[in-house]
């Protein structure tokens, strides 16, 4: 073959081993350059932060002519419709690891041009190889190194923060700080009944009571008694995160615990050193709930779609995790998150103004990525889940007949009866005119 009608053939091999070969046209190549956008409170502009680079992508119209084009445009397509990884032999990048993404487009000239069929496709070049995690368990663990980034610089600003000049004032802050522990155990005790069907891990909670006020006794006395303070409310708001039996319950908990501490703490004292203090008690607890709270949710996404038992109290007793169920479930616990996530910025900003402390911008900028990487990985999962739907029946109908109708089987028999709160009655007959909530795929 001359050099020039070597140039104008490509090769593709699809996952099962066949190869194809096709002529093409102009190509053409485009690359992702990953980055991330994060803004301040009171701070004009935005920092941008380069993350590497992202997927290349290979458009490519892949011609097939000759009496056999039709066939062989048809055993192309079929190829690219496997699954898994394929090798695409490119005739100006070279060999790349693809996957066909997109819309496959296919075009048989039968009239203005016989014996020419063309597939349009694009081909995506993929990361290959057993070392590389599988994407969720990654975003976990970046999500999970991020949550300890905010949680100690948290803990030592708290602990560089806060100060005394004399024996009034350190009473105050033993005050403030236990308050601010006791509040936050409380709030979480509810919560924390997950962990009993963890008898170490449920004893390690109750121990955390007595190790974070024997802390607070010692500030003042032990010169690391603030910071092993802060890391203990932490442990106290975050181990009932790592066991979430019931979503309900978990965002209760959490939202219910960030409105006691507001509450708890109205009241500025008397004394600027008393203002720092409590300011500074208060936002370690508010941001251990905020942060706690995003860690859950992250929990709560990585089980989605495991078999969970058919009951909350079965659930509750088995102490296994649950999952988002449905699409409208994931968005809403986001907005919780996000609820919180903005009342404590507005918080700090109403003491920034009035000169009481520093605000370094790492700090908030390590909490913001916490959230944004929480909620946009969240929100990824929630796209894969059932969407609700609700109808309203035009005739009476039995429940089997229309179970079978919605969703093609009796399978989910249990949600339906439990999401409608179905009576006696309705399990027979469900009247015209009643409203059903049912979830597609």
């Amino acid at each position: 073959m001359a050099w020039t009608d070597d140039l104008l053939e490509a090769q593709y091999t699809s996952p099962s081993g066949k190869k194809f070969y096709f002529r093409w046209g102009d190509v053409s190549k485009e690359t992702d350059l990953k980055t991330s956008s994060y803004t301040f409170p009171s701070k004009d502009g935005a920092l941008i932060q380069s993350l590497g680079r992202g997927g290349r992508r290979f458009p490519l119209s892949c011609v097939f002519s000759g009496e056999n084009c039709i066939s062989e445009a048809d055993s192309f397509e079929e190829g690219l419709e496997e699954s898994g990884i394929g090798e695409l032999q490119h005739p100006v990048y070279g060999v790349r690891k693809v996957v066909p993404t997109g819309s496959i487009k296919r075009t048989d000239n039968i009239v203005s041009g016989s014996n020419v069929s063309t597939v349009e496709v694009t081909f995506a070049e993929t990361i290959t190889g057993s070392v590389m995690p599988d994407s969720k368990t990654s975003k976990d663990d970046v999500i999970a190194e991020s949550f300890e980034v905010v949680e100690d610089m948290a803990c030592d600003d708290f602990a560089n923060s806060i100060t005394t000049d004399n024996a009034s004032e350190e009473i105050k802050l033993k005050e403030t700080a236990k308050k601010s522990f006791i509040t936050s155990f409380n709030g979480m005790e509810d919560s924390a009944q997950s962990l009993s069907a963890n008898e170490s891990l449920y004893q390690t909670y109750q121990a955390l009571k007595k190790q974070g006020l024997d802390f607070v006794n010692k500030i003042g006395q032990d010169l690391n008694a603030p910071l092993n303070f802060a890391r203990t409310l932490f442990n106290v708001v975050k181990l009932p995160s790592k066991i979430v039996t019931s979503l309900a319950k978990t965002i209760e908990g959490y939202t219910g615990l960030y409105a006691s501490l507001l509450t708890a703490f109205i009241t500025d004292p008397v004394g600027i050193n008393n203002v720092i203090n409590q300011f500074n008690s208060t936002k370690l607890s508010l941001l251990t709930t905020l942060t706690s709270f995003a860690s859950a949710l992250t929990g709560v996404a990585s089980s989605t779609g495991e078999k969970v038992s058919s009951t909350e109290n079965e659930s509750e007793s088995a102490g296994e995790s649950v999952g988002f169920k449905n699409r409208e479930e994931a968005i809403d616990a986001i907005s919780s998150l996000d609820e919180i996530y903005d009342n404590y910025i507005e918080y700090v900003d109403k003491y920034t103004g009035q000169d009481l402390f520093i605000d370094t911008s790492e700090i908030a900028y390590e909490i913001e990525k916490l959230i944004e990487e929480t909620e946009r990985y969240v929100l990824e999962i929630a796209f894969d889940l059932p969407t609700k739907r609700i109808i309203i029946l035009g005739r009476d109908r039995q429940l089997l007949e229309l179970l079978t109708e919605l969703y093609g089987n009796l399978d989910h028999i249990d949600e339906f009866i439990q999401d409608n709160n179905l009576n006696a009655d309705e399990l027979e007959v469900l009247p015209m005119g009643r409203e059903v909530v049912y979830y597609v795929s």
